[in-house]
């Protein structure tokens, strides 16, 4: 079967974020440098050539410019990130039922993140709607699923424990 033009994958050429940025960034710059030195090989260049590099400069200058801002913001966005998600995390803890605690803990206890219950377990669904809880798909059948502990929520209460901060059910 023959592939449409959108989707043979030649657009990736297009995809210019990053070092490609970067590269396309020194190769306008050089060829707009060039032509302003009146250097020989661009000294016969059509107008559009010289035009072309210009904007290219521009374009290329402006993606360059925002990756290298996109890595120097990433690492404050992940901390901000995690630490939303942690406070998220701690607030969901404080507001648990005896129930969900039992569950929680028992994962704890068994140094095990998952957790096999009826998609209609309405403890598992109430810890699933906190986000403490996420199924886990591909897995189980309608009558048993299994449902696993996200990595941060895991940390949180592992601190938790260590810290000696967990109720004693």
């Amino acid at each position: 079967m023959a592939e449409g033009v959108l989707d043979s994958g030649w657009l990736k050429i297009l995809d210019v974020r990053g070092p490609r940025a970067f590269v396309g960034l020194i190769v306008c710059s050089g060829i707009s440098i060039a032509s302003e030195k009146h250097l020989y090989a661009l000294a016969k260049a059509p107008a559009w050539v010289i035009i072309t590099a210009n904007v290219g400069v521009l374009l290329f200058g402006a993606l360059t410019v925002l990756w290298v801002g996109e890595l120097l913001f990433r690492p404050f966005l992940n901390w901000k990130w995690k630490r939303e998600r942690t406070i998220d995390i701690v607030s969901a803890l404080e507001g648990l039922s005896r129930e969900e605690w039992e569950i929680l803990l028992g994962m704890l206890h068994r140094n095990q993140k998952s957790v096999g219950a009826p998609l209609t377990d309405p403890v598992i669904n109430s810890l699933q709607a906190k986000g403490l809880l996420a199924p886990r798909y591909g897995v189980g059948n309608m009558l048993h699923w299994v449902f696993l502990m996200p990595n941060d929520v895991w940390k949180v209460l592992r601190d938790a424990k260590s810290a000696g901060n967990l109720p004693h059910i």
